[in-house]
């Protein structure tokens, strides 16, 4: 994933909110908006699965799994 990525993200997902919010609250709504949600943050998510490892060699510890 390429970094740029991961900073578009937080506009992304305010645009998304944005016109969501401007709609009239109802189910209907929430169906149409949520799909677009959810691929944001599974690109966040992979996003900052690909940055892990470089962050715990960077650090020079392995995470603590519990």
């Amino acid at each position: 994933m390429i970094s740029s990525e991961i900073y578009q993200i937080p506009q992304d997902l305010r645009t998304v909110l944005e016109a969501c919010l401007n709609e009239e609250p109802s189910a209907h709504m929430l169906n149409k908006y949520l799909p677009r949600v959810r691929q944001i943050i599974e690109t966040l998510l992979r996003g900052l699965q690909s940055k892990q490892a470089a962050y715990w060699h960077a650090v020079g510890d392995a995470p603590v799994h519990g």
